[in-house]
C-alpha cells in the first residue's frame, strides 16, 4: 500500500507568532520541555509573594516537503505559577486531581528558534538549508501575547492540561529509564 499522504500544511510564520518566514511544514508531533526554579514575583500589589518560575518550552516536530528530515520549532519562554516547580518534577499529582480547581501557570513566549533532529542532523539541516530557515538555529525574538495553561491533572507520568483557547492536552513524561528531557529527539540549547 502507499504511504499515507503527509498531514496539512501549515505556516511557520503563523505557528511563530510572525517570526519565522512563512514556510509551509507538516507538524508531525510535539514536545514540552520543562524546567523550574524558586522565584519572588509581584502580587500585583507591589508585594512580593513567594511563587515558582521556570522556562517553559514547546517543541513543534515538523518537516518540508517530502526529503525525510525533520526539526521542531521551540517556541520558549519563562512561566509562573503557584505549583510550578511542583508541576516540573511531577509531584503535584493529588494536588490537582481531586476535583479541585485547575493550577493556573502563566506563559510568556518570548523568543523561537530551530532546533535539528539528533537522530538524523545532517538530513535536519540540509532540509533548513533548502527551506532558507538554516539562520533561525539561534534564538529569535518573538512577540507574542501572554496566556496560561490550566493544570487539571499532574502525576509523575502523566499531565492533563487546558490552553487558553479551551484545547485540552495529554501528555506523557518521559521516564528517566527511557533517557527523561535526553530522549527528546532534538537538541537541548
Amino acid at each position: 500500500a502507499p504511504p499515507p499522504p503527509p498531514p496539512p500544511g501549515l505556516s511557520l510564520k503563523m505557528l511563530s507568532f510572525g517570526a519565522l518566514p512563512a514556510v509551509e511544514v507538516s507538524i508531525l508531533g510535539s514536545f514540552n520541555r520543562v524546567s523550574s526554579s524558586s522565584s519572588s514575583r509581584s502580587n500585583g500589589g507591589g508585594e512580593a509573594s513567594a511563587g515558582e518560575a521556570g522556562e517553559y518550552e514547546l517543541l513543534q516536530v515538523f518537516s518540508v516537503g517530502s526529503g525525510g528530515g525533520q526539526a521542531a520549532m521551540v517556541l520558549a519562554g519563562p512561566w509562573t505559577g503557584p505549583s510550578a516547580a511542583a508541576a516540573a518534577s511531577g509531584t503535584c499529582g493529588e494536588d490537582v486531581s481531586d476535583g479541585s480547581a485547575a493550577v493556573r501557570c502563566d506563559v510568556q513566549f518570548q523568543t523561537v528558534r530551530l532546533e535539528l533532529s539528533t537522530e538524523d542532523r545532517a538530513a535536519s539541516l540540509e532540509m533548513l538549508q533548502a527551506a532558507g530557515l538554516a539562520e533561525y538555529l539561534e534564538p529569535t525574538p518573538l512577540k507574542a501575547r501572554p496566556t496560561y495553561i490550566d493544570l487539571e491533572y499532574m502525576s509523575r507520568r502523566l499531565r492533563v492540561h487546558r490552553g487558553e483557547s479551551g484545547a485540552l492536552y495529554v501528555l506523557s513524561r518521559l521516564a528517566p529509564g527511557d533517557g527523561g528531557a535526553s530522549a527528546v529527539p532534538f537538541a537541548a540549547a
